[in-house]
């Protein structure tokens, strides 16, 4: 399981955290901090900055980290997961999923 949280901590995702490792999975945090509470409850954190000069904090670090998880994931995966991939975007292609909007 990739638990995301970052201060103020959300509730929700150290409690589905902890169910998680209560039955059996791994817990990886993507996380602002290595003194999170979600980092106590992980089996791999992972630590994403989200400074950011705006009032908000950044996620762009989490998404970061977000997207690399998945192509190590799916580069570690056979032909067929790659194959099924490309199917869901071809898919999407079909559907006219994507916007078009020429002026933009």
């Amino acid at each position: 399981m990739i638990s995301i949280s970052q201060q103020p901590c959300a509730r929700a995702s150290i409690e589905l955290a902890i169910l998680a490792r209560e039955r059996g999975a791994k817990v990886v945090a993507i996380t602002d901090s290595p003194a999170a509470p979600i980092s106590f409850e992980a089996d791999y954190v992972l630590l994403g900055p989200n400074r950011s000069p705006l009032f908000f904090e950044s996620y762009v670090g989490t998404t970061v980290l977000i997207e690399a998880l998945i192509g190590f994931f799916t580069i570690g995966q056979s032909s067929h997961v790659v194959e099924r991939i490309e199917r869901i975007e071809a898919d999407r292609m079909r559907l006219n999923e994507y916007w078009k909007n020429k002026k933009a």
